[in-house]
C-alpha cells in the first residue's frame, strides 16, 4: 500500500532563535539602549525583514523590553521604532486620494477604490464601505483628479444601489416606528394623554414618565432640564446658535466640554405647552408631591428613587426601562417631524436633535438619495427644518456629481412584494406537490424555478422563513433555497468573462480576488499559482498578451513565491 508523501512545511523561526537574532543585528550595527531614534530608524528595515509575522515581532519586543546582563532594557519609543507596529501603516481614504491625485496611475485609482470594499456582507459593513468610497470620489475630485476618470474608476454602482437600498429599508423600520415600543407609549396614546393632561391638579407618576418620553429626557435631567427662548439682538450671534430655531434647552446632562445651549424639538410641536408640562413636573418633584426619578432633595443619587421608579415602569400596562423612554421619545419626534419622503441622514437629523447630541459632519449620513424637506417646516417649533433640507439636498447634489454612470444600468425584475412571497411558495409546492416530508434531492431538482421568482437575498430570507415556519429542516431549505453567495466564479469562469466582456478593469479586479488572503506562506504560492492559471485562461480565450501582463501579474507576488519555494 503506497504512503501518502507529505508536503514538506516551511521552517518557523524557533523561540529561542530570535535571541540570536536580535544579539548579531544589534552587534552588527553596535545599537544599543543609548542609541539615538535615527540610528535605530536607519537599520529596523533589516531587522524587520527577517520577522515574517506579529508573533515573531511581539517576541523581538518581548526581548528588548527584558533586557539582559549584556545590554540594557529598550524604552518603548526605542523599540517602536526599531519593530514598529504594521497595523499602523495602513494610508487614510486622504492619503489614498492624495497619493492618487499626485502620483497615481489610473491602475492605483482603482486599486485604492477596490480595497474599500466591503469585507463582508454584513449590512452596516455595506453602508459603511459606500461611505468610504463615496469620501475617497470626492478627495480625489478635490485634489484635481478628472471627473470622468473618477466616475469610470472609483465608483460602483451596484454597491451604491445596495446601500441605498439598505438605508431604505431601515427608513421605513424608522417611520414604522413600532419595533420595540410598548403599546402604552405608542405615539398616538402619549399624545392623546399629553393633550388631556390637567396642569391645575398634582402629576403622578405616569404624569412624569409621559413627559419624559415626550422631551426625550434623560431621568436625572428631569429636575435640571429648561426649554429657553433665544433671538440674537445683533448680528454676530453666538456659535451655539442655529439660524431659524429660536427655542433650546439648557441643563441637560452627559455632554463632554462646555454645555452650549442645544437645540429643541419634541413630539409636543408647541415649545410653549412643552415648556409648560415641565415646569408642572418640576415644581411638585421641589413641593415633594411627586418623587425625582433619581436623586434626593439635596441633589444626591438616592438609589431608592430609581429601584421605585424602575419598578413602577416593569408593571403593566407600561413594560418598560426608564433609559428605553428616553429612546422612545427620540422615534416619536423623528416621525412627527420627518416627512413621507424623508432620507435616513435627515430623520438621523433629527433624533440627534430630539436627544440632544452633538450634530457633526457624517459622511455615511450624506449618502443616500431623496427629499430632505419635512411636512412640518412650517411649525414654529421647528422652523429650520427646511433650511437643514436644502443643505443636505446641496451636498446630496455635489456628491452626485460623482456618482454619474458613464453606462445605463440595465433594468432589473421588479421584486415582488413581501406580502406575496407566501403565494409565490404555495403556489410552487402544488405545482410540484413539495412538502416538509419531501427528499432534498425533489427539492434540488426545482429549486431554479423558485429561484428565478425571488429576485436580491431578501426575498430568499423571506422565502426561508416561511420554509421554518412550516417544519422545514435546515438541509431542506438549503436545497430548494441555495446560498448564492456560495456561487463563486471558477478560475475558467472568470476569464471566460473577461475574455466575453473584454473589460481590462475585470482582468485587474479577478487577478486581484485571487490574490493571497494572508501572509502565509503556503498562501501566497497558492495564489501565485491561481494567478498563474488565470492568466493562462486568458490567453486560451485569446485575451491580448500586453493586457494580461499589464493586468493580471503581480511582480512582487511571483517573486515572493519563487523564493519561499527555492528556500524549501
Amino acid at each position: 500500500m503506497a504512503t501518502r508523501k507529505t508536503i514538506p512545511k516551511t521552517r518557523k523561526l524557533k523561540t529561542n532563535n530570535f535571541v540570536t537574532i536580535l544579539e548579531q543585528h544589534l552587534d552588527k550595527y553596535n545599537l544599543s539602549a543609548n542609541s539615538t531614534l535615527e540610528q535605530l530608524r536607519e537599520h529596523a528595515p533589516e531587522l524587520n525583514a527577517q520577522l515574517h509575522d506579529w508573533t515573531d515581532r511581539k517576541s523581538i519586543k518581548d526581548l528588548l523590553v527584558r533586557g539582559t546582563k549584556k545590554r540594557k532594557a529598550f524604552s518603548k519609543e526605542q523599540i517602536g521604532v526599531l519593530v514598529p507596529d504594521k497595523r499602523k501603516e495602513k494610508l487614510t481614504i486622504e492619503e489614498r486620494a492624495k497619493y492618487c491625485a499626485k502620483a497615481g496611475t489610473a491602475l492605483d485609482i482603482f486599486t485604492h477604490h477596490l480595497e474599500l470594499d466591503p469585507k463582508n456582507k454584513d449590512e452596516n459593513e455595506i453602508v459603511a464601505a459606500a461611505s468610504r468610497q463615496s469620501t475617497f470620489r470626492v478627495k480625489l475630485a478635490e485634489g484635481g483628479v478628472d471627473t470622468t476618470t473618477i466616475d469610470t474608476l472609483a465608483k460602483d454602482p451596484e454597491l451604491i444601489q445596495e446601500s441605498n437600498k439598505i438605508q431604505k429599508e431601515r427608513t421605513d423600520e424608522t417611520m414604522a416606528n413600532s419595533d420595540g415600543i410598548p403599546p402604552h407609549f405608542s405615539l398616538a396614546r402619549v399624545r392623546e394623554r399629553l393633550q388631556n393632561i390637567d396642569t391645575s391638579k398634582i402629576p403622578n407618576r405616569e404624569n412624569l414618565a409621559d413627559v419624559i418620553v415626550m422631551l426625550s429626557m434623560r431621568p436625572s435631567e428631569v429636575s435640571s432640564l429648561q426649554i429657553i427662548h433665544y433671538e440674537p439682538e445683533s448680528e454676530d450671534p453666538p456659535a451655539w446658535y442655529k439660524r431659524g430655531y429660536t427655542w433650546y434647552c439648557i441643563g441637560y446632562k452627559k455632554d463632554k466640554g462646555k454645555k452650549d445651549p442645544r437645540r429643541f424639538l419634541s413630539m409636543e410641536k408647541d415649545p410653549e405647552r412643552a415648556r409648560e408640562l415641565l415646569i408642572w413636573i418640576q415644581e411638585a418633584i421641589k413641593a415633594r408631591k411627586l418623587r425625582d426619578p433619581v436623586y434626593d432633595k439635596n441633589g444626591k443619587r438616592n438609589i431608592g428613587n430609581v429601584r421605585s421608579f424602575n419598578e413602577f415602569l416593569k408593571q403593566k400596562p407600561y413594560k418598560s426601562l426608564p433609559k428605553d423612554l428616553r429612546k422612545t421619545g427620540g422615534k416619536h419626534a423623528c416621525r412627527t417631524h420627518g416627512g413621507p419622503k424623508s432620507t435616513p441622514q435627515h430623520l438621523s437629523n433629527l433624533t440627534k436633535i430630539a436627544l440632544r447630541h452633538y450634530i457633526g459632519l457624517d459622511a455615511g449620513n450624506n449618502y443616500s438619495k431623496g427629499d430632505t424637506e419635512t411636512e412640518d417646516s412650517e411649525s414654529d417649533h421647528n422652523p429650520e427644518s427646511e433650511s437643514e433640507s436644502a443643505e443636505n439636498d446641496e451636498i446630496s447634489d455635489i456628491i452626485n456629481i460623482y456618482r454619474m454612470a458613464m453606462t445605463k444600468a440595465t433594468p432589473k425584475a421588479r421584486k415582488p412584494k413581501t406580502n406575496n412571497f407566501k403565494s409565490i411558495l404555495e403556489q410552487f409546492s402544488e405545482k410540484y406537490n413539495l412538502s416538509a416530508k419531501s427528499s432534498p434531492k425533489q427539492l434540488s431538482k426545482h429549486n431554479k424555478e423558485l429561484g428565478v421568482s425571488l429576485q436580491g437575498w431578501e426575498a430568499r430570507k423571506c422565502v426561508k422563513d416561511l420554509l421554518t415556519r412550516r417544519k422545514y429542516s435546515k438541509k431542506k431549505k438549503e436545497s430548494l433555497v441555495p446560498d448564492k453567495r456560495k456561487e463563486k466564479f471558477t478560475i475558467e469562469k472568470r476569464a471566460e468573462y473577461c475574455a466575453k466582456t473584454g473589460n481590462k478593469w475585470d482582468i485587474h479586479r479577478y487577478s486581484i480576488n485571487l490574490g493571497p488572503k494572508n501572509n502565509d506562506r503556503k498562501e501566497v504560492i497558492a495564489s501565485a499559482s491561481r494567478q498563474y492559471r488565470f492568466r493562462e485562461e486568458l490567453a486560451k480565450a485569446g485575451v491580448n498578451p500586453e493586457i494580461i501582463n499589464n493586468y493580471a501579474r503581480d511582480p512582487a507576488l511571483i517573486q515572493q513565491s519563487n523564493k519561499i519555494q527555492k528556500e524549501r
